[in-house]
């Protein structure tokens, strides 16, 4: 299960900080505030908050197809499988991945533009890990 460093290539992944509550906002997209308070009105709703991107390596397989070997058993829907002997990667099921895009900052540094895969499932040897990810859908968020 180890691999080649010449089949590596560069990917990023975001790790689940925390859930951001969205607030109530205008028809220009201004966030409303209570007339009395001056709070902003919290709509209810929370999305999720990832981490800043972390550069590392991987072998990422080609996309998924049938084949006589499901690592991660039949049942678990996954897209492609990544091989990292890095085993101090912090990677789980909450994180999510930059694989067939690099992430993109705006001028004030925030990230412009969103991941498109996540862990599915984790598996870990002895000297390697083993990725099932899932490629996110636009308007999906569970892909």
């Amino acid at each position: 299960m180890r691999g080649l460093k010449r089949n590596q290539k560069t990917l990023y992944y975001q790790l689940y900080q925390n859930n951001v509550p969205i607030y109530e906002t205008d028809l220009d997209g201004n966030i409303v505030t209570d007339p009395i308070t001056g709070e902003p009105l919290l709509t209810g709703e929370t999305k999720v908050g990832y981490s800043a991107p972390v550069e590392f390596r991987a072998n990422v397989s080609a996309n998924r197809g049938e084949s006589s070997s499901d690592p991660f058993g039949i049942d678990l829907l996954y897209d492609k499988t990544m091989v990292s002997c890095d085993m101090d990667l912090p990677i789980d099921e909450l994180s999510v991945l930059f694989v067939d895009k690099k992430p993109e900052f705006d001028a004030d540094g925030n990230l412009a533009n969103t991941a498109d895969y996540k862990i599915v499932k984790v598996g870990k040897s002895l000297n390697s890990a083993l990725y099932a990810i899932k490629k996110i859908t636009e308007g999906n968020a569970n892909g």
